[in-house]
């Protein structure tokens, strides 16, 4: 049971901070800050269920 909720949480905060990095590579922000959003709702989904 611990191992998979700390396995959500890993994977929650790497997709976090893959869409931080292509938000500071990238160019195209607003279409990009809107899938990071996307990201970032989807790893708190993970962590509350």
């Amino acid at each position: 049971m611990r191992w998979k909720k700390n396995r959500r949480i890993c994977i929650s905060a790497v997709a976090v901070g893959l869409s931080i990095l292509i938000l500071l590579i990238c160019p195209m922000r607003l279409l990009l800050a809107i899938i990071a959003i996307a990201l970032i709702a989807f790893g708190l989904y993970t962590l509350m269920c």
